[in-house]
């Protein structure tokens, strides 16, 4: 076995990774810019990427993107990523929230059940696959399971403003 052509095969993975990571964010900061319906803000904020995050690094996006800033601090985030027949879900917890009421290991085992899919992880940072066409049902159930635990006023409301100054808080999501 020839150990160079090995590590040569590792080094193209890892730049190949890189580059779908760096792209992925690159990605969620122009939506973020241009406020397209792709970013959804409420309770939580939702990143409706479909097919342009690709579902192996939507977990590593979500993480870079919930500790940079991109998005406003004081609210979970969720991402959205097409699979084959699924839709893979990442969410994060901003750090101003840990320790606090919001468990997303329990939000999210709750929510992708309810809509036939299985998910799980840890209070602060949990993940899910669930049927396609069912992102809105996960939304809404996630939104009333926020308000539930009555913290709303702990998250810090914020809004995408259209450049008619008309609030836009769509639920498209475009595959």
């Amino acid at each position: 076995m020839n150990n160079e052509s090995v590590f040569d095969d590792v080094r193209s993975a890892i730049i190949s990774y890189k580059r779908s990571i760096s792209n992925s964010v690159r990605w969620v900061q122009k939506q973020i810019e241009d406020k397209t319906e792709k970013i959804i803000f409420k309770n939580a904020i939702y990143v409706m990427a479909g097919e342009k995050i690709p579902q192996d690094v939507i977990s590593n996006v979500m993480s870079i993107v919930n500790h940079s800033h991109m998005v406003p601090d004081g609210k979970p985030l969720f991402g959205f990523a097409n699979e084959d027949s699924t839709v893979k879900v990442s969410a994060r917890l901003d750090k101003s929230l840990s320790g606090g009421p919001i468990n997303l290991k329990e939000i999210v085992a709750k929510a992708s059940q309810e809509c036939g899919g299985e998910g799980g992880g840890h209070a602060g940072a949990s993940g899910a696959r669930i049927p396609k066409g069912t992102e809105n049902m996960f939304i809404d159930i996630v939104e009333d399971e926020l308000t539930n635990l009555n913290i709303t006023d702990t998250i810090n409301e914020s809004t995408i403003s259209s450049d008619d100054g008309e609030t836009d808080n769509k639920e498209i999501i475009e595959n």
